[in-house]
Order: C-alpha cells, then sequence, then structure tokens
C-alpha cells in the first residue's frame, strides 16, 4: 500500500472511532452513562479490522469516504455491541487483557449498552449521503439479516454445555452463523453500493463464513487447555468424536485446509475488488495469529 494510501485510510480510520466515541446513551440519572462505558471499553484495544477492511475496500472502489467512513462505523458497531453480549453470555470476565463491561459495570449495564449499539448501527446507515431509497432499504435488510444470523449462532453457542454431545456439524454451523455477516459486510456492502453487485453479497458472505470458521478452529486449538470443560471448543468435539487428542489435531488442520480451500475456490465468481479483498483478510488474519500458519 503506497504512503498516501495508508495515510488516507489511516486518516479515514481515526474518524471511524471519532463517530465511535460519541455513541452509547448519556446518563439519565446518577448511574454512569453508557456512553463512558463504550468509551472505556473501546479504550482496550482492537484493531478495527471490519472497520479497515470497509475503508480499504471502499477506496479501491472509489467511494468517497463520506460513504465509507458511516459504513465503516456502522459494521464496527456491530461488532462491538456482539463482542459486548458475548461476554456477557459467555461470563468472560476479561477482554484484551481488561475487565469486560459486565464485569467491570454489572450484566445489566452490559446488556443495555449492547441494545443501544445495535440500534446506533442502523441509524449510522442513514448518515450515508445520496443514497437512493433502494440502497437504503439494502442497507437496512442485510443489517437485519446479519444481527439475525449472529443472534442463531450465539443461541446454538450457548446451547453447549460440559455434559452435552455437540456434533462438530452443530459447532460448524454455530461458528459461520456468528462470524459470517461481519467478515462478509465490509467487502460486500461497499461493492453493493459502488457498483449495484447485489448478486454478490451472498457468495461474499458464503467465502467470509468459510474463513471465520477456519479462524475460529486455530483460536480454539490456540485456547483448548483454557477451554476445557469451561466452554465451546472445537478441538474437544473433535477429540469427543475421533477418540483422541492426536486425532481431533489431525482432523482439525484437515478441515482448517478444506475451509480456506473452499473459500479461495469461490472466489473465481466474485469481482476483483472482493477477490483482492477475500484474500487480503485470509492473510491479515495468518499474519494476526501465526497458529493459522502453523495449522495450516
Amino acid at each position: 500500500m503506497a504512503a498516501t494510501h495508508k495515510q488516507e485510510i489511516n486518516n479515514a480510520l481515526n474518524a471511524v472511532e471519532q463517530q465511535l466515541k460519541r455513541l452509547g446513551v448519556s446518563a439519565v440519572d446518577t448511574e454512569r452513562s453508557l456512553q463512558s462505558v463504550f468509551q472505556t471499553h473501546l479504550a482496550s484495544g482492537g484493531e478495527r479490522i471490519r472497520a479497515r477492511l470497509t475503508l480499504e475496500q471502499g477506496h479501491s472502489l472509489g467511494l468517497h469516504t463520506t460513504v465509507t467512513i458511516p459504513l465503516a462505523a456502522a459494521i464496527e458497531v456491530l461488532h462491538q455491541a456482539s463482542l459486548i453480549h458475548d461476554d456477557v453470555l459467555d461470563g468472560d470476565e476479561f477482554r484484551r487483557g481488561h475487565q469486560s463491561v459486565w464485569f467491570a459495570e454489572s450484566r445489566a449495564a452490559a446488556i443495555c449498552l449492547g441494545d443501544a449499539l445495535l440500534s446506533q448501527a442502523f441509524d449510522l446507515l442513514t448518515k450515508i449521503p445520496n443514497l437512493t431509497h433502494a440502497q437504503l432499504v439494502l442497507l437496512i435488510q442485510t443489517f437485519n439479516k446479519g444481527v439475525c444470523s449472529m443472534a442463531a449462532g450465539q443461541s446454538l453457542d450457548c446451547a453447549w454445555r460440559p455434559e452435552t454431545q455437540m456434533s462438530y456439524t452443530t459447532y460448524e454451523r454455530a461458528v459461520r452463523l456468528k462470524s459470517g455477516p461481519l467478515l462478509g459486510f465490509p467487502i460486500a456492502l461497499p461493492l453493493a453500493l459502488s457498483q449495484g453487485h447485489y448478486a454478490s453479497i451472498d457468495p461474499i458472505l458464503v467465502a467470509a463464513m468459510n474463513i471465520g470458521v477456519a479462524y475460529q478452529l486455530a483460536d480454539d486449538f490456540e485456547d483448548r487447555i483454557e477451554d476445557d470443560g469451561s466452554r465451546l471448543n472445537g478441538f474437544w468435539i473433535l477429540v469427543r468424536e475421533t477418540g483422541s487428542e492426536q486425532a481431533a489435531e489431525a482432523g482439525l488442520r484437515q478441515h482448517f485446509n478444506a475451509y480456506i480451500d473452499e473459500a479461495m475456490t469461490s472466489l473465481d465468481a466474485l469481482p476483483q475488488p472482493c477477490q483482492d479483498s477475500l484474500i487480503a483478510l485470509i492473510h491479515r488474519l495468518q499474519e494476526k495469529n501465526p497458529l493459522l500458519k502453523q495449522v495450516a
């Protein structure tokens, strides 16, 4: 990426961050405002991968930053809301080395903040200038499908208990539903707005779901000791189904490679900007987590 291009993306990402910091809900009485709670959550870190992907894809398609910044913020807000709710449902006390929202504040505060952010994500879509009615409807409908998919996946995830006999097929479905939309939106939605390739949205999401499952498998393998008996983890499901940790590791490697191969195969039918972005997503995830290269 040329220096000027990189600086433009970084400037736009800073603008997204400023939009995020204005979200949440102001205090109505003496409690700490949910806006302040959200700012603390944002300050804990995160690479804003989905926002950056949206900005990079939009730039490659010639979209103005007045379009890509609110779109990137909307997608990132959906992601942050899902993280806050996931921590409540999973009982995770820390995220990125800092106390999670529910643990630092309360479960009620985390649930209410997540709910507010979900609504504000839809409102951010209305900040995109010069949208036709059809484009705005498309964005709202796509966001709605994504949120419903994520909720369904999280519901399957929460159904897991140490004593349950969840199959690998059900695990895979849960991960696909949870991770696919927020990996596919940054690539599919700028394309839909710039060139009207509405038919490309579903194929892009399918490819993103495969990438998402591959990433989750690698993440689960890395976290297998910590997760053992305490949360849903694909490695331990494979252990139960194969009968040994050695066989489960081999199966995990095989599944991982199959998902990446399937995602790469599906790229041929997509417009070139989408191919480039999905390949970049795979490379970025591999660089972020060396385990992906190890597993591959």
